[in-house]
C-alpha cells in the first residue's frame, strides 16, 4: 500500500535538508488550492515550489504548477499581506513531533502539521492563529483565527533522541518496545519510531519483527539500536530513495531501504525532495485518483465480524449436539443407569462410545468427546441435567459472540460511512468547476441561471460579459448590493424566476450586515442598463446606470438565503444556494440562514452538522463530503440558522446551466 503521509524521521530529514536550502531565501508569493488542500510558496532561487499539505507532506516540488485564482483564498490573502517579500529565517520541528515551523524575521511563522487531521496555519509573533486552511476543534485544542496555537500533545520518540545525538542505551530500547505485542509494534507504538524505519532497522539487525519484545536478548537490543543509529545517520545526508512496484511509487525514505531488495525497485534520487515529489505528485491509486485503497481498519473489522459469526454458529451447533446427547441418555435410561451404578461401586465401565470412571466422590462420564462429571450414586437424570447445563453454557457463549458482532457491526457501519464520505469528498475535490461558480449563483425554479458579482469588479464583469439582449438585470435598493443577471435563454421569465434571482442581490447586499429583515429589489431589461452616467455626472467603478422604468418586485425580498447539499449531473455533492423554494427542490437537505451572531467558520461547521442530522443515516456522508471551505463563501456574513429540513433531491445539472 502506498504511503499516505510523511513520518517523523521524514520530517527530521526534510527539516535538516530544508534548513540549508531555504534559510535566507525570500518568499516571493503564496498560492493555495482548496480542492487539493495544497499550499504553494514561491521561493526566490528555488527550482520548483515549496508545497505543503496538512496531515500529509511538505517538500520542494518541480511537478506542481500554481493554480489559476479567481479569488484568493483567505489564508493566501493574509500570507501575502504579512510575509510576501520576507526572507525565511529558520525551518525546524515544533514540539518534537511531525510539525514543521517556517519562521520569518517579523516574528510570524507558518506551521505545517503532518499529523492526522493536521492543519496549515499562519501564526502572529505572539503565537496566535491569524489564518488556517481549516478550522479544527479537538479535545485539547482549537485551531481558528484569534486562538492561541497549541500543538497536539507530543508522544515522544526515541528516534528523535537518537537522531539528535542523545546518548541512548539498549536498556532504553528494551523498556519502550514492551508496549507492543511484537517487536515491530513495540518500536512503532512504544518507542515512537516511524514504521518504515522500524522495519528497516530490524531487517538490518537480523531480528524477527514478530518476535516477543520481552524475549529479546541484550545482544539483539544492541544490534537494533546500532541499526537505528545507522538509519538516522543516513537520513541526515539529504539523499532520497524511491520504492516502486509495478511502476507505482510505494515509499520515499531518506535512507537505503534494503528490506525491499529483490521484492521491489529501489531508485536512488539526488535529494529527498525529489523522492517525496515523485511519491506524492505521481498518479496513483487512492486519494489522488484511480481506485480507492482498501481501508485496513475496515478489512480488520470485517474479518472480526466473520470470526464472531463463525464462533456463534459453532457454539450453537455444540449446544444442539449436547441437547441431542441428553435425549439419547434419556432414551437409554436403563443401560446408562447400570453404567453409572457400576462406576459408583468403583468399577471402570466402557460400552461403545460411553465410558464411566470413578474419581474420588465423582464419576467421570465420557459420551464420545463430551466429558461430564456427576456425584457418585447419581442416576441418568443427573447426567441429563448436566448435559443441558453444558448446552446452556454454549448458548451463552453464542450470545456473547453475537453481542460482539453487534458492536463490530456498529463500528463497521460508522467506518463505512466515513469511507463513503472520503470517497465522495475526493469526487467533490476533483469535479469540474464551471465558469459561473466564481460568482454568486443559483438556479431558478424555471431552470434559469442567475449570477451575481462578489465585488465591484465582478459586478462590472457580470453585466458587461454576461448580460445578453434578452436577459434581466436585478439589483437591491440599497448601496452595496450585487449586480445580478438572470440569463433567460430567450424565454420570458416567470415571477418565480425573478424572485429566485432577487434573493441573490438581497442576501449578499449590505442589508445582511445591517441585520435588515427585507429589502426592495427591482429588475430591468438589458437595453436599460449602461455604464455611462448622465451628462455631467460621475459613475464609480462597478457602478451601473438603469435608464427608464424600474420594475419593483411586488413585495420586499426577505434578507435570507437557503443553502444545502445537492448532487450535480455526475452524482457529485455540491453546495447550492438560493431561495428556499428552489433550494428545497434541488437539494437532499438544506438550512435557511438569516443575519445573526455566528461567524462564517462556526456557521459552516454548524450547517454541515445540521445537514447531516436531517439526512437519513445512509446519506449522512454526503453532508461531510463538501469541505467547509466550499460552504463559507456562500454564507453572506454573520448568521443564524432558522431551520434545517430535508429537500426533494432533484439535483442541479451544472453542465446544462453553463451552456
Amino acid at each position: 500500500m502506498a504511503r499516505k503521509s510523511m513520518g517523523l524521521l521524514d520530517a527530521i530529514a526534510w527539516v535538516s535538508l530544508a534548513g540549508k536550502r531555504l534559510e535566507g531565501a525570500r518568499a516571493s508569493n503564496f498560492y493555495y488550492d482548496p480542492e487539493s488542500g495544497l499550499l504553494m510558496i514561491k521561493v526566490q532561487g528555488l527550482e520548483g515550489l515549496l508545497v505543503a499539505e496538512g496531515g500529509r507532506r511538505i517538500h520542494v516540488s518541480k511537478r506542481t504548477a500554481t493554480p489559476k485564482e479567481y479569488r484568493p483564498y483567505p489564508l493566501v490573502v493574509l500570507l501575502r499581506k504579512r510575509l510576501r517579500g520576507q526572507r525565511i529565517s529558520g525551518v525546524g520541528l515544533l514540539g518534537g513531533d511531525r510539525i514543521v515551523r517556517i519562521s520569518f524575521p517579523s516574528g510570524h511563522s507558518i506551521v505545517v502539521e503532518l499529523l492526522p487531521r493536521g492543519v496549515i496555519a499562519l501564526l502572529d509573533p505572539e503565537g496566535r492563529v491569524l489564518a488556517s486552511d481549516k478550522t479544527l476543534k479537538a479535545r485539547d485544542r482549537i485551531i481558528r483565527p484569534g486562538a492561541e496555537y497549541r500543538p497536539p500533545p507530543a508522544k515522544g520518540s526515541i528516534l528523535l533522541r537518537i537522531c539528535s545525538g542523545e546518548d541512548i542505551g539498549p536498556e532504553d530500547v528494551g523498556e519502550c518496545v514492551r508496549a507492543g505485542r511484537d517487536l515491530v509494534r513495540g518500536l512503532v507504538r512504544g518507542c515512537g519510531v516511524q514504521g518504515e524505519a522500524a522495519e528497516e532497522a530490524l531487517h538490518r539487525a537480523g531480528v524477527d519483527p514478530g518476535s516477543d519484545p520481552s524475549s529479546l536478548s541484550g545482544e539483539a537490543l544492541d544490534r537494533v539500536l546500532e541499526a537505528l543509529r545507522e538509519v538516522c545517520s543516513e537520513s541526515s545526508q539529504g539523499r532520497g530513495y524511491l520504492v516502486r512496484r509495478d511502476g507505482v511509487p510505494l515509499e520515499a525514505v531518506p535512507f537505503y531501504p534494503g528490506r525491499y531488495e529483490g521484492e521491489a525497485e529501489i531508485v536512488a534520487m539526488e535529494t529527498f525532495d525529489d523522492a517525496l515529489d515523485e511519491l506524492f505528485s505521481s498518479p496513483r491509486t487512492g486519494p489522488a485518483g484511480g481506485e480507492e485503497e482498501a481501508d485496513p481498519e475496515l478489512a480488520r473489522l470485517e474479518a472480526s465480524l466473520r470470526r464472531a459469526e463463525e464462533r456463534a454458529r459453532e457454539y450453537r451447533a455444540e449446544a444442539e449436539r449436547l441437547r441431542q446427547l441428553a435425549l439419547a441418555v434419556s432414551r437409554a435410561y436403563d443401560r446408562v443407569a447400570r453404567i453409572l451404578e457400576a462406576a459408583s461401586r468403583g468399577e471402570t465401565v466402557r460400552v461403545g462410545k460411553v465410558s464411566a470412571e470413578p474419581r474420588g466422590d465423582k464419576v467421570v462420564v465420557l459420551l464420545g468427546d463430551v466429558r461430564v462429571e456427576v456425584p457418585r450414586g447419581a442416576g441418568p437424570e443427573r447426567l441429563v441435567v448436566e448435559l443441558y447445563k453444558l448446552a446452556g453454557e454454549m448458548e451463552s457463549k453464542a450470545e456473547r459472540a453475537l453481542s460482539v458482532r453487534s458492536e463490530v457491526e456498529r463500528r463497521l457501519e460508522e467506518l463505512r460511512l466515513r469511507s463513503e464520505a472520503r470517497r465522495l469528498a475526493q469526487m467533490a475535490a476533483r469535479r469540474r468547476r464551471y465558469w459561473f461558480e466564481r460568482f454568486h449563483w443559483t438556479m431558478t425554479r424555471g431552470g434559469l441561471l442567475a449570477i451575481g458579482g462578489r465585488d465591484a469588479g465582478q459586478n462590472e464583469a457580470v453585466v458587461k460579459k454576461y448580460l445578453g439582449p434578452n436577459d434581466i438585470f436585478l439589483h437591491a435598493s440599497i448601496h452595496g448590493a450585487p449586480a445580478v443577471v438572470l440569463r433567460t435563454r430567450g424565454r420570458e421569465p416567470s415571477e418565480e424566476d425573478l424572485y429566485d434571482a432577487a434573493v441573490l442581490t438581497a442576501a449578499y447586499s449590505r442589508a445582511w450586515k445591517a441585520g435588515a429583515g427585507s429589502v426592495e429589489v427591482y429588475w430591468a431589461r438589458a437595453d436599460q442598463v449602461s455604464f455611462s452616467p448622465p451628462s455631467g455626472e460621475y459613475l464609480a467603478r462597478g457602478g451601473i446606470m438603469v435608464y427608464g422604468r424600474k420594475n419593483y418586485l411586488p413585495r420586499p425580498v426577505p434578507v435570507r438565503i437557503a443553502l444545502g447539499i445537492a448532487l450535480n449531473e455526475e452524482g457529485v455533492p455540491i453546495v447550492f444556494q438560493g431561495s428556499e423554494e428552489t433550494v428545497e427542490r434541488a437539494t437532499l437537505a438544506y438550512v435557511v440562514l438569516a443575519p445573526g451572531d455566528m461567524g462564517k467558520e462556526e456557521a459552516a461547521e454548524e450547517i454541515r452538522r445540521r445537514l447531516s442530522s436531517v439526512l437519513p443515516r445512509e446519506q449522512a456522508p454526503i453532508a461531510y463530503a463538501v469541505r467547509l471551505e466550499e460552504i463559507m463563501p456562500r454564507i453572506p456574513g454573520r448568521s443564524r440558522i432558522l431551520r434545517a429540513r430535508r429537500g426533494r433531491g432533484g439535483g442541479v445539472n451544472m453542465r446544462e446551466l453553463a451552456e
